[in-house]
């Protein structure tokens, strides 16, 4: 997307776990996170001449699980249909910068966990491509932020 991104993580509970980082209370995520959201920043900022902030808000998360699959295949799906829902692109592969890919083609390996995202959402490899296009119920949307 032109002006956010959107990313679904597989956490331990080490890095959820609650922990003083300097006079702060977060988890190493909020720290992982912010780290990168900051060198990115920074890396722009420079490149460009420009300066402060580049992103507005901040950083939302809400855990995810087995339990709950539904909510987790909401994410999931949500995460690869939102430019095709902006008008962006006319399939969902046809984005560069989209782990789509990487989960209907086997030959395409990058930084995805898919089995881990399969279990998560009680899918396989093999249907993953039907399901990605499947309309996806707005009452479940609506509670993803």
């Amino acid at each position: 997307m032109p002006n956010h991104f959107h990313i679904l993580v597989h956490l331990t509970e080490t890095s959820i776990k609650p922990k003083r980082i300097g006079s702060l209370e977060s988890t190493e995520i909020n720290n992982a996170i912010r780290s990168l959201l900051s060198s990115y920043t920074a890396a722009i900022n420079k490149q460009y001449s420009f300066t402060g902030s580049l992103f507005q808000q901040n950083t939302k998360y809400k855990p995810l699980s087995k339990a709950n699959n539904d909510y987790a295949f909401t994410c999931f799906n949500y995460i690869h249909q939102n430019p095709l829902r902006a008008g962006l692109v006319r399939k969902l592969e046809d984005l560069n910068y989209s782990s789509f890919k990487e989960y209907i083609d086997p030959t395409v390996q990058g930084i995805c966990t898919k089995q881990v995202a399969y279990e998560l959402m009680d899918i396989n490899s093999n249907n993953i491509y039907d399901l990605s296009y499947g309309m996806l119920k707005e009452e479940y949307v609506k509670n993803i932020f």
